[in-house]
């Protein structure tokens, strides 16, 4: 039995063409991800629904969070 085709939702409106690379910053409460084909990096905060959009000069494949010194 075949699944009825679906659209895509749109959980968080980011608008993105290619979104990718999902990441949980457990100590900052925060999800990462990146839109490839815009070259865009994205920050959401679930707790108060704010995102922040940055942009990155390179398409962004992956990233990593790393401990601050």
């Amino acid at each position: 039995m075949r699944s009825p085709a679906t659209a895509p939702l749109e959980i968080i409106p980011a608008g993105n063409t290619l979104g990718e690379g999902i990441l949980w910053d457990s100590r900052r409460e925060v999800l990462w991800w990146t839109d490839i084909q815009r070259r865009r990096l994205h920050r959401y905060y679930p707790g108060s629904g704010a995102m922040q959009t940055l942009d990155t000069p390179e398409r962004v494949g992956s990233f990593g969070l790393v401990a601050a010194e």
